[in-house]
C-alpha cells in the first residue's frame, strides 16, 4: 500500500495526504496544493501529528499529518525523515 492513502493518515475519515500547506518565507505561490516541492524537514511527532517542511518554487511551506494512533505516528516519522531531499510526490508512492 503506497503511503499517500494508507489509513493509519486521517484527520477523522478523511485522509489528510497530502496536507494543506501554509506559507512560512521565500516567495509566496498562491495556495499551493497536492503533492508539491521537496520535503526539507520533518518536525518530531506531537502527540498524533507530524509538521513537514517543504521548498516549492523558492518558498517554503509547513503541512501537518494527523495519525490515528501515536505508533502509526512514529514509524511514518522515521519513514519521512529517511526520505528528506525527496519530492513529495516519491514519498507518496512510498511502498509501506
Amino acid at each position: 500500500m503506497q503511503l499517500r492513502s494508507h489509513p493509519v493518515m486521517c484527520d477523522g475519515a478523511v485522509t489528510n495526504w497530502p496536507p494543506k500547506w501554509i506559507w512560512r518565507g521565500g516567495l509566496f505561490a498562491d495556495k499551493p496544493t497536492g503533492e508539491i516541492g521537496v520535503l526539507v524537514e520533518v518536525l518530531p511527532p506531537q502527540k498524533y501529528q507530524i509538521n513537514l517542511l517543504v521548498e516549492h518554487e523558492r518558498g517554503e511551506y509547513m503541512g501537518g499529518l494527523m495519525f490515528k494512533d501515536s505508533s502509526a505516528c512514529q514509524q511514518i516519522f522515521e519513514i519521512l525523515k529517511a526520505h528528506r531531499g525527496c519530492t513529495v510526490k516519491h514519498i507518496g508512492g512510498l511502498d509501506l
